[in-house]
């Protein structure tokens, strides 16, 4: 039986009549702004005894209209669907019921302001998510706030950048920063447009901090590394080292004062491992060893070129080190090349330089990190002179121990 049939209501020219002149006059204010209503008047009204859930309660709403209408039967459906509704403002579904409640009762004009709000909601109104997002950070907390925010993200390209900026307002609020990395660790649909963005935006070096650690309790996921590189470069860039060596701490755990595949043998970089360079005038990729001895490193300058090929963060912590490494290179090359360096971070203090022996043996020296250095810069440089087309090198067996 239709939820418009029975002998309440009467159809004329595609409209309801009113039969019923009672109804919940402010009902649709409450619902299309629901950021003015206080929390616990809000939480009054959604004790439902019947269902402990929004979803059950709204089911059971549902399912009530279609077994009557009588008035005790829309009663319990509208208290049903008013309590789903506090407990989730987006729910379509109980809105609807709530819509043919006010039908029932003949209240035809209140029906279809209810039926058109939840209409808009489908689409995700933007200004309802974002009110619904404010609101949420005062009375029903953080998880609820980002669920707003997440639906706004997904939903809409209008006013992107207004969203972004109050979630980055919101994420002052340290706990609400690892709530919102926490969620991002689900992959949400919106995460891979939002988490760049947001990274980038960032000003707030503790802020950032807060998010990366809810977002990687559990370790970094390879399709993460990249992110978690670019988050530990923009807390550097922040000036925020300190942090940043916090952040390669929780990431790498143990081996954080460790060089990670210094023997090149791995196929896929951890996260904040190597990142090589890979352009026409510099470049590094790992290959198979001549001799077949497992995989190194092999460098390359193009003619006046100079840089770093091969890069990796490290959080060494203050005190005495040896580092050693196998370097070799053609004839083409320039004396020394190439090169391992280590750097703090922050600054251009520059901490170790071992280069090539012309004898070809692995090479060794003993440097000392500072206290005013938590992060360095393992480089692999190397660089040829003028007029020389084919210098190239290889590099194996980088290695860092504590003295």
């Amino acid at each position: 039986m239709s939820v418009f049939a029975g002998n309440k209501l009467r159809w004329a020219g595609g409209a309801v009549l009113v039969v019923v002149a009672a109804g919940l006059s402010g009902i649709v204010t409450m619902f299309t702004l629901p950021n003015v209503l206080p929390g616990v008047e809000r939480g009054r009204l959604a004790d439902a005894p019947i269902a402990t859930s929004a979803a059950a309660r709204s089911a059971a709403a549902a399912i009530a209209l279609v077994e009557d209408q009588e008035p005790a039967t829309l009663d319990m459906a509208e208290r049903l669907a008013t309590a789903a509704v506090m407990d989730d403002p987006l729910d379509v579904s109980a809105i609807r019921t709530l819509s043919f409640v006010q039908a029932y009762r003949g209240n035809a004009e209140q029906a279809m302001r209810l039926l058109r709000y939840g209409e808009s909601l489908s689409r995700r109104d933007l200004m309802t998510e974002l009110a619904l997002g404010l609101d949420a950070q005062q009375t029903a907390g953080d998880a609820a706030a980002i669920r707003h925010y997440g639906h706004a993200l997904s939903t809409t390209r209008r006013g992107y950048d207004l969203i972004v900026t109050q979630v980055l307002e919101a994420s002052q609020d340290l706990a609400f920063a690892r709530a919102l990395g926490a969620a991002m660790a689900d992959r949400p649909i919106w995460r891979d447009r939002f988490l760049p963005t947001f990274v980038g935006r960032s000003e707030n070096p503790e802020a950032l901090t807060a998010m990366a650690q809810g977002m990687w309790s559990k370790g970094v996921p390879v399709a993460d590394r990249g992110t978690a590189a670019a988050v530990t470069s923009r807390l550097l860039r922040l000036g925020a080292a300190d942090d940043a060596a916090t952040l390669i701490g929780m990431i790498r755990g143990k081996d954080a004062r460790l060089v990670q595949n210094g023997d090149f043998e791995e196929t896929d970089s951890r996260a904040l491992g190597w990142r090589y360079e890979s352009g026409a005038s510099l470049s590094a990729l790992p290959v198979p060893d001549e001799e077949g001895r497992g995989r190194v490193l092999e460098v390359h300058a193009g003619s006046g070129h100079l840089g770093s090929v091969a890069r990796q963060m490290l959080a060494l912590t203050p005190g005495q080190y040896r580092l050693s490494a196998r370097l070799s290179a053609n004839a083409e090359a320039d004396a020394g090349m190439p090169r391992v360096t280590i750097g703090c971070a922050s600054a251009d203090d520059e901490l170790a330089d071992l280069r090539r022996s012309e004898t070809g043996e692995r090479v060794a020296m003993s440097f000392a990190v500072p206290e005013d250095c938590p992060v360095q810069f393992l480089d692999v440089v190397f660089g040829s002179s003028m007029f020389v087309t084919d210098s190239r090198g290889r590099v194996d067996d980088i290695a860092i121990e504590a003295n």
